[in-house]
């Protein structure tokens, strides 16, 4: 088995944070956040249930087992699958879905969610507010994004 694998493994258990695998000799763990592309918590008996056999992807294998992942089988559903559209300037609409100490989380239509450090905030903003934020970075490979509060330009022109 190796990192990149799709392999068909055998539930041994499903808890409250994800799925204990068994494949190839090994045993196996998909996270909640692993099981699908959507942005909240995730009941894992929704997705298995202990004896079921499933087709995963897996992305790390350790001395201890192997972890994987049922969304990476599901690249279509990938909101960060155009990193492109994430590009530094770019202006997407979202709704705030969390507020915390340390950022404002906006998801986006695209179902993406960046954050608004506490620092780019001049005002608060609340739960299901709709905002226009603008892209300030992307980290492709962890999918982290950066985002601020979007102040279009003044599109009357200059006064004369």
């Amino acid at each position: 088995m190796q990192e990149g694998d799709i392999v068909t493994a055998e539930v041994r258990d499903v808890r409250d944070n994800g799925l204990y695998l068994y494949a190839d000799g090994l045993t196996g763990f998909v996270n909640i956040t692993h099981l699908s592309w959507e942005q909240k918590v995730l009941d894992p008996h929704r997705f298995a249930k202990k004896g079921d056999r499933l087709s995963v992807k897996v992305y790390a294998v350790t001395p201890e087992g192997f972890y994987a992942s049922l969304k990476d089988l599901d690249p279509s559903g990938n909101p960060f699958a155009n990193p492109l559209s994430f590009a530094e300037g770019a202006v997407h609409r979202g709704t705030v879905t969390k507020v915390t100490p340390f950022g404002v989380f906006v998801t986006l239509e695209n179902l993406a969610v960046g954050r608004i450090s506490p620092a780019r905030l001049d005002r608060s903003l609340n739960v299901g507010e709709v905002v226009d934020v603008a892209i300030i970075s992307f980290d492709e490979a962890t999918t982290k994004l950066e985002c601020q509060i979007h102040q279009p330009a003044d599109a009357s022109g200059p006064k004369c």
